[in-house]
């Protein structure tokens, strides 16, 4: 079965955006000067980002197949090795500055909070960030604790919630992707549906400092797991691991109970990756226009704006504070100046200096480390495999 993983590269992109524009339109009371209820959601970008990290996951570990077997227990450590060096630098540095930068942070998001948005006190940070917040955060144990989810840098409840992911991947993966129990797959799916349906209700409100938090809920890979089963499930099939049944079952299970725009963009993710088989299915015209929907997605600059997505997701929430306070300060004494150009300016600013700081923090950062870990895994594969070949040379002796 043919698929296509290029156009991954702008969907990843136009997911940071998506988390970053959204987070702006919240924080600047967007919805009191233009309805765009897409910006207002930006944890249905989230969901994007939960079924491609399932697809990339499997997909890269089959296509590695040959490399690194999947009854090769040194493969899934590492795995996790070159997922901590990908993840983990711009993740500390992050945190980090968050926290250096906190009390101005918190001033220019109060102050914002109040011009833009009549004080939006739900949106507010915790007044303190504590030192053992701090310690859960850098070790992606926060999203387990429903007091520290938000309570830095807020974007990051997802990468605890991917981090459990990415730990419990591999298991998942040689279980019912290789070991012949394809047949108690579905059957698993269910399950983790229902589990993602019934875990959240048992959770109450969670209150910080007398404010309910904007998620009252730890962030468990219980809520998500299904997304990240049904982009596994994409890859399997796509690289012809599974019957394309097993893909039409789980889309069957899952997808209806999603939220309609996350069922719109689950859709939209899997006819693009599919879209070659589906040629002899559709009308030549639409195919055509499809394609060409697809191939916007896959050029260079797409792979440019993949590479920075990460920092992107992670560093906007800094940068947002920051250029609210530069806009009102600069702009609101202009003479005739409306709060709608206010806004857009604020917005460009924000933009911008996202995406060149996130462009810096791949090119400083990011690159050097995936490359270290991409050493670093095969130096320890290159030392299991001196162990094996000594250990045969004993046995043989």
């Amino acid at each position: 079965m043919n698929i296509d993983t290029n156009f991954l590269n702008g969907t990843r992109f136009l997911l940071a955006l998506w988390v970053a524009a959204g987070h702006f339109y919240l924080y600047s009371g967007g919805h009191n000067l233009y309805k765009i209820p897409l910006l207002g959601s930006p944890g249905i970008a989230v969901d994007g980002f939960m079924v491609i990290t399932g697809f990339l996951m499997a997909y890269q570990y089959i296509l590695r197949e040959s490399k690194e077997p999947f009854d090769d227990k040194y493969t899934s450590i590492k795995f996790i090795i070159r997922r901590i060096f990908r993840l983990y630098p711009v993740y500390f540095l992050s945190i980090i500055t968050y926290v250096l930068l906190f009390p101005y942070i918190y001033d220019n998001t109060s102050e914002a909070l109040r011009y833009f948005n009549n004080g939006a006190e739900w949106l507010k940070p915790p007044g303190d960030i504590q030192p053992y917040s701090i310690i859960t955060h850098l070790l992606f144990l926060h999203g387990l604790i429903p007091s520290h989810v938000v309570d830095i840098l807020s974007p990051t409840w997802s990468l605890s919630l991917e981090m459990q992911f990415y730990f419990l991947f591999p298991s998942i993966f040689v279980y019912f992707f290789v070991k012949h129990s394809s047949n108690k797959l579905i059957p698993f799916i269910v399950l983790t549906l229902v589990v993602s349906l019934i875990v959240p209700k048992l959770f109450g409100l969670y209150l910080i400092k007398g404010t309910i938090a904007h998620f009252e809920q730890p962030s468990l890979i219980l809520y998500k797991l299904p997304l990240f089963l049904l982009g596994m499930m994409a890859a399997s099939v796509g690289l012809n691991k599974l019957k394309l049944s097993y893909l039409f079952l789980t889309v069957l299970i899952i997808v209806p109970f999603q939220n309609k725009i996350t069922i719109l963009l689950i859709m939209l993710l899997l006819l693009f990756m599919f879209l070659d088989s589906l040629e002899k299915f559709l009308n030549l015209k639409i195919f055509n226009a499809l394609l060409f929907v697809r191939k916007s997605f896959s050029g260079r600059l797409s792979f440019l704006g993949a590479n920075i997505a990460y920092s992107i997701y992670l560093f906007h929430m800094i940068i947002l504070p920051f250029s609210f306070n530069i806009s009102i300060n600069k702009l609101r004494f202009i003479d005739g100046i409306s709060m709608n150009n206010i806004v857009f300016c604020s917005f460009i600013l924000f933009i911008s200096l996202t995406v060149f700081c996130s462009y810096l923090s791949y090119k400083l950062i990011e690159k050097p480390f995936i490359n270290y870990g991409k050493n670093v895994a095969n130096r320890f594969s290159s030392k299991m495999t001196i162990k094996t070949i000594s250990a045969d040379r004993i046995v043989k002796k």
